[in-house]
């Protein structure tokens, strides 16, 4: 087999495909085989698509059987976006941490259809909190809810609840310990949504405006916006399920 853009000169990005594709080949001919025949790779290798290769090779030296369900799913075969290059990266971040949850992902439709950027960052989102201490792990995976398997909605409040760790973990497990999380119903996972908005401002307006600004210590990140709501006592004291519904609002 042979492609054209090997004869011509080899950019960086076909280089770098072209090492992951002979890591491939030597720990699994069969999937090298597989890989090889991907209509992308005929007529040229982008800069996503290469670094979907590598991360490809990545998880396939972490679980071959992993690997091969990730070439069923056909938004792989027909070329790699950004999304999907950054969904790839990190749910391999996500297998090496914790192979369970990455088989939960694994039978989620919405991963295996495609990959919005809504979706890749719902995977970036639960990456993030394995990317924390234990007791911040441990605060979300001995829920019941967590424990006997993610819908999709749950894995969307998960990755919202890893955006909320990101900007301040200390009221990532203070909103993650209330009631209104020990059983989720929709408006709980729209009141999670507003709060992680609030400390981001990512859907308002710029993180340099005056409401966005760090707090006073520097060692977490979150707006002024989300300080006042933290304090409020509707939420200062616990959501429950009722007033999930207010904080959604």
């Amino acid at each position: 087999m042979s492609f054209a853009w090997l004869e011509d000169g080899v950019t960086e990005d076909e280089s770098r495909a072209v090492r992951a594709l002979q890591d491939i080949l030597r720990e699994s001919p069969a999937v090298a085989e597989t890989v090889l025949n991907f209509p992308w790779l005929a007529d040229g290798v982008t800069e996503y698509e290469s670094w979907g290769i590598h991360h490809f090779r990545g998880i396939l030296q972490e679980d071959s059987a992993v690997a091969e369900a990730l070439l069923g799913f056909p938004w792989f075969p027909d070329g790699v976006t950004r999304d999907e290059r950054y969904a790839i990266y990190h749910f391999r971040g996500i297998l090496r941490k914790n192979p369970a949850v990455a088989e939960t992902l694994l039978g989620s439709s919405w991963f295996s259809d495609g990959v919005t950027m809504t979706e890749s960052q719902t995977i970036r989102g639960l990456r993030d909190l394995y990317d924390l201490d234990r007791s911040s792990l441990s605060a979300l995976t001995t829920k019941p809810w967590f424990k006997d398997g993610l819908s999709d909605e749950e894995i969307m409040l998960a990755s919202d609840l890893g955006n909320l760790a990101y900007w301040s973990k200390t009221h990532f497990l203070a909103i993650v310990g209330m009631p209104f999380l020990e059983t989720l119903e929709p408006t709980d996972a729209l009141a999670v949504s507003s709060l992680r908005r609030l400390a981001s401002c990512s859907d308002t307006q710029s993180i340099f405006s005056s409401d966005c600004i760090d707090n006073e210590t520097g060692d977490e990140r979150f707006s002024k916006k989300f300080r006042q709501a933290m304090a409020h006592p509707t939420i200062s004291d616990g959501i429950s399920d009722e007033e999930a519904k207010i904080v959604a609002t």
